[in-house]
């Protein structure tokens, strides 16, 4: 069983290299240290774009298309075409190309997420998040975008990861926590009681009037819709 103050090394998911990554760009040793790495902000991964609405001045956009055609033109290089029933665009890959070939057969679809970009006066995305349909992920939530660095990413330890890993640690935390108590609905916050070391804590939820239930099971939906905060 992990404790509060456990390494963050030994937490699922994370290991030697992923726990030193993390000490020294964010500043994370511990799995409290981790719960109180907090979101700057939330995506709603409900929602998806038509290709034929993208333009470059978006944040982001999710994308439900299918692969047209893939082609790796280097080992560094992978260009893959998708389509949905507006149009067409490029999405562009320069690491794990032989990976990402393989998975992204022409036909199947997927459900890509990421930021979109102007280059040579057409539409693309490099390195946008890649799921099936039916994952966990693709069937639409508020998702928190967590601090990064590039060290991070190029570490493997990508959004997509860290939310993961938050979910592993709440996923630990949980069965410590021994009441739950709504404080202020209006404002969305809820008191939990007595962990490891007597700390308190908190659940804040993005939206008002989120059933607690929903929150708190499973453990995935947890963490993309929740936080575990200091008080």
């Amino acid at each position: 069983m992990y404790e509060w103050d456990s390494s963050i090394q030994f937490l699922s998911g994370v290991g030697p290299k992923r726990a030193s990554l993390l000490q020294k760009e964010l500043g994370v040793e511990t799995i409290s240290d981790l719960l109180h790495l907090y979101p700057f902000r939330y995506i709603d991964r409900s929602k998806y774009t038509l290709i034929a609405d993208i333009h470059p001045d978006l944040a982001w956009v999710q994308v439900k298309a299918r692969v047209a055609s893939r082609n790796l033109i280097n080992i560094k290089h992978l260009s893959v075409i998708i389509e949905d029933e507006s149009g067409r665009m490029e999405i562009v890959f320069f690491k794990g190309n032989k990976y990402i070939f393989d998975k992204l057969v022409p036909g199947n679809e997927f459900v890509f997420f990421g930021k979109p970009s102007l280059f040579n006066g057409k539409i693309n995305m490099v390195h946008p998040e890649i799921d099936a349909p039916g994952s966990v992920t693709a069937q639409g939530t508020l998702t928190g975008v967590y601090p990064s660095t590039e060290k991070l990413k190029n570490g493997g330890i990508t959004g997509k990861v860290m939310l993961k890993l938050m979910s592993n640690a709440l996923e630990a935390s949980l069965p410590h926590m021994e009441w739950i108590l709504v404080v202020s609905s209006a404002s969305s916050r809820l008191r939990t009681g007595r962990m490891p070391g007597r700390h308190l804590a908190s659940i804040v939820l993005p939206l008002p009037g989120t059933p607690i239930i929903s929150m708190l099971c499973p453990p995935a939906a947890a963490t993309s819709r929740a936080r575990l905060a200091a008080c």
